[in-house]
């Protein structure tokens, strides 16, 4: 599509904009002899504007001979033609236009324009060039405009494939674990074994209902959590205590799914299961300035294991948030006292991002 005619608001600009620049060229490249200025501007009016419809053929030519893929000998060539075929064909207009004018206002435009014809062919010449260079400025606009938009979608698919495959790292993660759990208890205690396979099934149903979502509301997200918790129950019995203080606000909050299970994962594998008395685990969340603030909480050994948990979870979280809110999120660990603590500060994601 044309990019002038293709919009009302832009033709009306191209032709006051294009009709004053011929008119002044006009009124500096012409003489109008004996014909009076009043008389003259309206003939010369007329004119420009009859020149600024023309030069919108100046498009066409510039569409099939693009800079980047077309040779110099070609570009030069094809635009010299089209100089002398608008050119000419301006000239001839201001021939009828003129003779046209000395019926109705009995003046001599005719002769004015007979003695000007090589002005007129060169000045039209001229502003064949000007209409050429605009719009090629306007073919290359649109060109960097389009690679900036295919440069943001392949980012977005970028982006999106890596958040596929991290999420992807997560089921296979947790299954083998659990899995491993199950055969664990299926010598030992059948019945408990039966009862995480059932768990391990809710769960992993509760999980593929998220598929495909970009965020859930936490409320969801820590329903999701709970019953990775009563699988994991199911091992450690009283050994393992949970307390959760989500506040209203903060339950409503959207988070991506499955962010909160790694990180109650890493509490389990890196925290409980290293002491013989087990311990507490702690889930705080709040929204405040716009933001949740989530806090996980666990006992540890010290002695055994190190801040960075030793595993996926904590390294899969923190580049999920990165792909996801870059700068705008944060994720904190701190080990004291025995405790081993994660800090999430999450935004809201833009509609955009989601």
């Amino acid at each position: 599509m044309h990019p002038i005619l293709g919009k009302s608001g832009r033709l009306g600009l191209f032709l006051v904009t294009w009709v004053t620049t011929a008119t002044l060229f006009l009124s500096i490249s012409l003489d109008p002899g004996d014909v009076s200025l009043s008389r003259w501007m309206l003939f010369v009016v007329p004119l420009a504007t009859l020149h600024a419809f023309i030069s919108l053929a100046a498009w066409f030519p510039c569409r099939v001979t693009p800079l980047r893929s077309s040779g110099l000998s070609r570009i030069v060539t094809t635009h010299l033609l089209g100089a002398v075929v608008i050119s000419l064909g301006w000239s001839a207009c201001a021939f009828l236009l003129a003779y046209a004018a000395d019926l109705i206002a009995r003046q001599s435009f005719s002769t004015v324009v007979s003695e000007n014809t090589m002005s007129l062919l060169g000045l039209g010449a001229i502003l064949y060039v000007v209409s050429v260079t605009l719009f090629y400025l306007i073919i290359e606009f649109e060109n960097a405009r389009n690679a900036e938009n295919k440069q943001s979608e392949l980012t977005a698919l970028a982006r999106e494939a890596e958040l596929s495959a991290l999420r992807a790292r997560i089921d296979p993660h947790f299954l083998f674990n659990s899995l491993n759990a199950v055969a664990s208890l299926c010598g030992s205690d059948p019945s408990l074994a039966r009862r995480m396979s059932i768990l391990l099934a809710e769960f992993l149903r509760s999980s593929l209902r998220m598929d495909g979502q970009r965020t859930i509301p936490l409320a969801d997200e820590w329903r999701l959590g709970m019953k990775y918790l009563e699988i994991e129950k199911v091992r450690f019995g009283d050994r393992m205590v949970v307390e959760a203080a989500i506040d209203e606000r903060a339950g409503v909050f959207p988070v991506p799914p499955l962010i909160l299970q790694p990180l109650l994962e890493n509490a389990v594998k890196h925290g409980i299961s290293g002491l013989v008395e087990g311990g507490t685990i702690r889930v705080q969340a709040h929204e405040a300035g716009g933001k949740l603030h989530l806090e996980i909480e666990n006992p540890i050994d010290e002695d055994r294991s190190t801040i960075d948990g030793e595993g996926i979870g904590l390294a899969n979280v923190t580049r999920r948030l990165d792909v996801l809110y870059g700068r705008e999120a944060s994720l904190e660990r701190r080990l004291a006292g025995g405790l081993f603590c994660v800090f999430i500060v999450l935004p809201r994601l833009e509609e955009g991002k989601r």
